[in-house]
């Protein structure tokens, strides 16, 4: 198929676009790549369907003539006092452009829930092949990490203020003070090496929404900690792959053991790393896409 691809290419490290950029192309399909603006450029080119993803430009969506797609990354419906502001916005994005759309695919199972569109699909991220990898050990790496934004969510803030009371100079938080502090690729993968295990805190979290951290950081060799949803215990073994928890005891009884197992730990990196591989990939989730594509057009 001939893609139109909409999006912010070429955006760094964090390159969501180029991992499925690579998916299409190496699955055979063609890809054209535009910017988000460039709309006008865009929609006079021709193919199979357009895909974006946060593009804002709603007058160029209105004229675009070939089958629009598009696939929505960020958690959209929330209860959060400290998020409403921000999904009041995606909301509103969302009842614009979903009429627009031949189909929308949103990692925020809640959302489609909540809105109720036969024109929405839940489909996970993934993780990006091109970089997927155990990493190498450094220097100078606490055992407990977090990697993300602290400040997403009133109650991931207390939960991550809990673990720095309980763990002190053992827990370290990468990625809240801006772009530059935070790790991807390689460098990520190779703090994951280092660290006994990352911590994903137990908000926002439902059973139809988790970050794309859980990929990504299995994806570059992460002993991820993870809190317990049963879509996801049936992606990965809940005590092998990516060892769950229920409450936030649960996870300090998990941080624990495995920084006192670095042989399980190791088995879990290894064993979580081979699954996302095989099942979680990009283009898993790109060949899930055009499948459901090629139905509704």
């Amino acid at each position: 198929m001939k893609i139109v691809y909409v999006a912010k290419h070429h955006s760094g490290d964090n390159d969501d676009e180029g991992a499925i950029c690579y998916a299409l192309e190496a699955l055979g399909h063609e890809v054209v790549r535009f910017r988000e603006n460039e709309g006008d450029r865009a929609i006079e080119e021709d193919g199979d369907f357009m895909l974006a993803h946060k593009w804002d430009d709603i007058a160029a969506m209105r004229r675009v003539k070939i089958p629009f797609v598009f696939w929505y990354f960020d958690l959209v419906f929330t209860e959060d006092p400290g998020l409403i502001s921000r999904t009041k916005s995606r909301g509103g994005w969302m009842r614009e452009v979903e009429p627009l759309c031949t189909v929308g695919f949103c990692t925020d199972g809640d959302w489609i829930a909540h809105h109720k569109s036969e024109k929405l699909v839940h489909l996970f991220q993934g993780a990006d092949e091109r970089t997927a990898g155990l990493g190498v050990r450094l220097n100078g790496v606490p055992p407990i990490v977090f990697t993300g934004i602290a400040e997403h969510s009133i109650p991931r803030r207390e939960h991550l203020a809990q673990l720095q009371e309980r763990y002190g100079s053992d827990f370290r938080i990468i990625g809240s003070g801006g772009p530059r502090q935070r790790l991807h690729g390689r460098d990520l993968s190779n703090l994951l090496a280092t660290a006994a295990v990352c911590v994903c805190p137990d908000s926002p979290v439902t059973e139809l929404y988790w970050s794309n951290r859980v990929y990504l950081l299995t994806g570059l060799g992460g002993c991820v900690l993870h809190p317990y949803r049963n879509i996801l215990a049936k992606q990965y073994d809940p005590k092998t792959e990516v060892p769950m928890y229920n409450t936030r005891e649960e996870l300090n009884e998990l941080i624990d053991y495995f920084i006192a197992h670095p042989e399980e730990r190791q088995a879990v990196r290894e064993a979580a790393l081979a699954r996302t591989m095989k099942e979680h990939l990009y283009r898993h989730r790109v060949m899930q896409l055009i499948e459901t594509v090629k139905e509704r057009i």
